[in-house]
């Protein structure tokens, strides 16, 4: 009946100890495949449990309207009642300034070295304005007719003129613009002195801080009005500061103009000079408060390019002088998303991640960007790029799994993170804005998708050992075939 037909199938029919023949070279060989089916089934095995890396690059799908930004900065000489956040889209147009509920502020002591304000002295010899050379050939120039001036871009401004030097030597007179009526006889008789002593200083090697020009009160009456020019010809050295123009020496011209020569005039600024330069190597950029200050917390934004920014701002004892600010810092923490800082809760993030992921997710934690001059600020430029890192699960059940359902066993642990590549330059600010830490971001349009997981799918390793095993047996009995004549 039945039975019997499959027993006539039966294709693994034994062969009866009677009718076989056992040697030794068999048994070696045998023991030859079961060996080597043993190896090669266990290097298969192995790539079970290798973890491998894949990544993949689509465009961002996350629904998300927000991004919350984490940072933990100490900014070096700047008090905590002093330094303010904020954040701006990248067209300049919103400002949204951070409330000092979600940001901590630590003051932190200098050990032990208390700053001190600059004096003027200070700033005098550590703050110069770095004009354009198209713009210092129009300060530099002599304040002769407003005819001879129509063809300068940009007006004269005696104040702009006297802080972009150290020092202007300025010769007030007075000449109609037709050159032909001179209104000041005194002016004359100086022109030839002055004109010479001009001559030689502007064309003196070392002497780009000081300079000397004329202004004719004919045609800049006004101007002659503001500085209060009451005499004519009047010779004044002005001297950079805050109250340049207040504050000068007058050259006496009451003695006689003929008793003018270029020596005296040589002389009198070189005592000038002398005197104020006599401790300039002295003098060097220091701390000027008595304390940092150390910011951590966490700002929403919008999910644009932006700027979040940490600048100084007056406080309610004390109004700062801007220009002075010194806005040199440490990160010691800055990532984009929560799941950087669920990352570091991770007990073993490390050794999950390889370790070229967990530097792009916080390239700056603990460096140190320092601006060593003033009106110096750390710019930071961030491309920040959406990354979920997945790791698969390995255990028993899925491995069970995998042997009947392959996508069963693709259970993962996911962790939506952000990675960040980082340029940095210190800019020049201008002397009339205030320097400021600024991290400009910017958000990738593609998010990356990086999966830890197993090396092969456990099906495919099944199979391959099954065949490695029936291919190494095969082997071995085509050369226990081959060589049974030799060993009968």
């Amino acid at each position: 009946g039945a039975m019997r037909r499959f027993r006539d199938l039966d294709a693994f029919r034994p062969v009866d100890v009677e009718y076989s023949d056992a040697s030794p070279s068999g048994g070696m060989l045998t023991l030859v495949a079961l060996v080597c089916a043993a190896v090669l089934g266990a290097w298969e095995f192995s790539a079970l449990l290798y973890e491998d890396v894949d990544t993949v690059l689509q465009l961002d799908s996350a629904p998300d309207q927000k991004l919350r930004i984490y940072f933990n900065i100490t900014f070096h000489d700047l008090a905590c009642q002093y330094l303010t956040i904020g954040v701006r889209d990248s067209l300049q147009t919103n400002r949204m300034n951070v409330g000092r509920g979600t940001v901590d502020f630590t003051p932190i002591g200098h050990d032990g070295a208390a700053g001190t304000p600059y004096t003027d002295e200070e700033i005098f010899h550590l703050d110069h304005e770095e004009v354009q050379e198209e713009r210092m050939k129009e300060l530099e120039a002599d304040w002769e007719s407003v005819e001879a001036d129509k063809g300068v871009a940009t007006k004269h401004d005696l104040a702009k003129t006297v802080n972009a030097h150290d020092f202007v030597f300025v010769m007030y007179y007075a000449e109609s613009t037709s050159r032909q009526a001179i209104k000041c006889a005194p002016c004359v008789r100086l022109f030839p002195v002055f004109d010479k002593f001009e001559a030689q200083l502007n064309a003196g090697e070392g002497t780009d801080r000081v300079k000397a020009l004329r202004l004719n009160c004919v045609d800049y009456a006004m101007e002659c009005l503001v500085q209060n020019v009451t005499r004519l010809p009047a010779l004044r050295l002005y001297k950079r500061g805050p109250d340049a123009m207040k504050t000068y020496d007058v050259y006496p011209t009451r003695s006689g103009i003929r008793n003018i020569t270029v020596e005296k005039l040589t002389d009198f600024l070189s005592q000038r000079l002398m005197k104020t330069y006599e401790r300039k190597d002295a003098l060097a950029h220091h701390e000027q408060f008595t304390e940092s200050c150390r910011a951590d917390g966490h700002v929403d934004v919008a999910k644009v390019p932006g700027t979040l920014h940490f600048e100084a701002v007056h406080g309610p004892e004390l109004n700062l002088n801007f220009a002075l600010t010194n806005i040199s810092h440490t990160i010691h923490h800055l990532s984009f998303g929560a799941g950087a800082m669920n990352l570091h809760a991770l007990p073993f993030a490390r050794r999950w991640y390889p370790e070229e992921y967990w530097k792009n997710i916080n390239p700056l934690d603990g460096q140190e960007f320092v601006a060593a001059e003033f009106h110096e600020a750390p710019h930071h430029y961030i491309k920040v790029v959406a990354t979920y890192l997945k790791k698969q699960q390995i255990s028993l059940v899925n491995i069970i799994l995998g042997i009947f359902m392959p996508d069963a066993s693709q259970n993962s642990h996911v962790l939506p993170t952000y990675q960040m590549t980082h340029q940095v330059r210190v800019a020049r600010v201008p002397h009339h804005e205030t320097p400021s830490a600024r991290f400009s971001y910017d958000l990738s349009a593609v998010e990356s998708h990086v999966t830890i997981r197993w090396g092969r799918d456990f099906y495919d390793v099944l199979t391959t050992i099954l065949s490695v095993v029936g291919g190494v047996f095969s082997v071995a009995s085509l050369i226990a075939s081959a060589t049974r004549p030799l060993r009968t």
